[in-house]
């Protein structure tokens, strides 16, 4: 069973230290994303004994700090850590560039409108 006291990452290891290898031998800007986005997964990933501790502070009233929600398997990393009180909507990615410039367009159509 998975506790505290036995979480480890081998494969996550196993991977850094397949990246560093690759990096060496490698230092195109293609590698060294991939190798800094391992690296942050990882980090992510040693961060997830927040998710009970969010639970029993949540169930015991207390403040639970907030995050991102998503699904990792669609490359939603920012959710790492889990055990934060998620959001549906993420404010940063929100007008998208398309609708800003929809919003745009109808706003100035209105005010034409009323000047007219």
């Amino acid at each position: 069973m998975l506790s505290k006291e036995n979480w480890s990452l081998p494969s996550g290891e196993v991977c850094m230290q397949r990246c560093k290898l690759e990096y060496k031998q490698d230092r195109s800007k293609k590698v060294e994303e991939a190798f800094l986005r391992a690296l942050d997964i990882v980090e992510r990933m040693r961060k997830c004994d927040a998710e009970y501790k969010g639970f029993f502070a949540g169930i015991s009233g207390e403040y639970v700090e907030p995050g991102a929600s998503g699904a990792l398997t669609r490359g939603k990393i920012e959710i790492l850590p889990t055990g934060r009180n998620f959001y549906a909507v993420d404010p940063t990615t929100l007008p998208t560039p398309a609708a800003w410039k929809v919003g745009i367009e109808t706003a100035e159509k209105l005010i034409k409108y009323y000047l007219e």
